[in-house]
């Protein structure tokens, strides 16, 4: 007759745990670097405020690397913010295309329209795709989430105010007609 002793089945439950919890582990770790080194890279566009809370929200995020900070002020022009690079964006065009960097984060408060606008156009010029935080002057400290960053929307390209659209005009004027739009301005 077999006998079986009382302990197997303890030793047993105790290395199959012991084997299953670690193949997980291993797995899951090995998951997250893969994820972790495969991240977008980015530039942020301004080293203030708005730009080091993006960078503390983006510590640890596994869609986006920031790779340098980007801000117009010579001062901050070849420091280090959290052992990331600040550069004008004169010195900047050369590691966006060595790094390939595609996504711009737009993380500046005050700005006037006139120099948002001229950091548009030389962001344009680059290729990249510009995000930005859609209610900057209402921001939360606590609550900049990278998510919500949003695409340049109209209203920011054009740099005016939308203006609405008259009823009685639009009812006296084109009802009911055929209209050629010939341009928009």
């Amino acid at each position: 007759m077999f006998f079986l002793p009382r302990s197997i089945p303890f030793i047993y439950f105790a290395i199959l745990s012991t084997a299953m919890i670690s193949i997980r582990f291993i797995l899951k770790n090995l998951f997250l670097i893969y994820k972790y080194n495969n991240r977008n890279p980015i530039a942020i566009y301004g080293a203030g405020e708005l730009g080091r809370l993006v960078l503390s929200n983006l510590q640890g995020n596994f869609e986006y690397e920031p790779i340098i900070f980007i801000d117009d002020d010579k001062t901050l022009s070849n420091s280090e913010i959290d052992n990331i690079k600040v550069l004008t964006f004169d010195k900047s065009i050369g590691l966006i295309k060595s790094k390939n960097i595609k996504t711009v984060l737009f993380a500046i408060s005050n700005i006037s329209i006139e120099n948002k606008k001229n950091i548009f156009n030389k962001l344009e010029q680059q290729d990249v795709q510009v995000k930005i935080f859609p209610d900057i002057q209402n921001f939360d400290v606590n609550k900049i989430d990278i998510n919500q960053f949003s695409n340049i929307s109209i209203e920011e390209i054009l740099q005016r105010e939308e203006i609405p659209p008259v009823p009685e005009l639009l009812n006296r004027n084109i009802y009911k007609k055929t209209v050629l739009i010939t341009g928009c301005g």
